[in-house]
């Protein structure tokens, strides 16, 4: 069977610093405009734009952005002002799909489409494990989830976590009822990264990567005993 093209595919993420949500969305953005080249591949940042000294993908990437026509924009404010500058959007583009990686962004296309009574799909992705944010938050979150068509977790242990917590508490089961999670994980585009040949010069070389902001729920604390231990042990030799 073959697969229908969409019209124009909107992408809407919080932010355009480096983040493992902004990298996804980068990648998103370039898939979708390879595999659909008739169609508008266009990102809503709901955040001011970065300056070209701060640390943003959006800069380090401005040329294969550039070459695979991603478009662009930035809305900042109030979520009344975001909600009339997707108005806008969404009437100077025949968007037909929306990927939020932002529930703010799921919750204003929602209403948008409600009320105007537009063709859309909503899919909606959550990248954080639910234990990993105050009960009060989950709530929200579970909350912001069901405004959506399709509801995403990226990662089989935060579906896990996601469905955990809904069996454990009956208001967090009444309020996701529904829009059920269903497991899509997470996708790299590879044409951007560097031939596996350019790396031979790393061979002998040992080194840490280390992925994620360095934040103290992201296992900075662990990190750090990590690398101290194995200072120690390469300076007495046992490594």
């Amino acid at each position: 069977m073959k697969e229908k093209i969409p019209n124009d595919i909107l992408i809407i993420c919080d932010t355009a610093k480096i983040g493992g949500i902004e990298r996804l969305t980068l990648d998103q953005a370039y898939e979708l405009s390879r595999k659909f080249q008739k169609s508008k591949i266009i990102i809503l940042v709901l955040s001011p734009q970065v300056g070209n000294l701060s640390a943003s993908f959006v800069v380090n990437e401005s040329e294969i952005i550039k070459n695979l026509r991603i478009n662009i924009f930035y809305a900042p404010g109030t979520k009344l002002n975001q909600f009339n500058f997707l108005k806008v959007l969404l009437k100077e583009n025949n968007i037909s799909h929306i990927f939020a990686n932002s529930l703010r962004g799921s919750v204003i296309s929602w209403w948008l489409r409600a009320i105007y009574r537009l063709h859309l799909t909503i899919y909606t992705t959550i990248y954080q494990l639910p234990s990993l944010t105050s009960t009060n938050q989950h709530l929200r979150r579970a909350f912001y989830s069901q405004f959506s068509d399709r509801l995403f977790i990226c990662c089989d242990a935060a579906l896990k976590d996601w469905e955990y917590r809904s069996k454990k508490s009956l208001l967090i089961k009444f309020i996701s009822r529904r829009r059920r999670a269903e497991l899509c994980r997470n996708g790299i585009y590879l044409p951007r990264l560097p031939p596996v040949k350019s790396l031979d010069r790393f061979k002998d070389v040992k080194r840490f990567v280390y992925i994620g902001r360095l934040t103290a729920w992201k296992g900075l604390e662990t990190f750090l005993k990590v690398l101290i231990i194995t200072f120690f042990r390469l300076k007495l030799g046992k490594i």
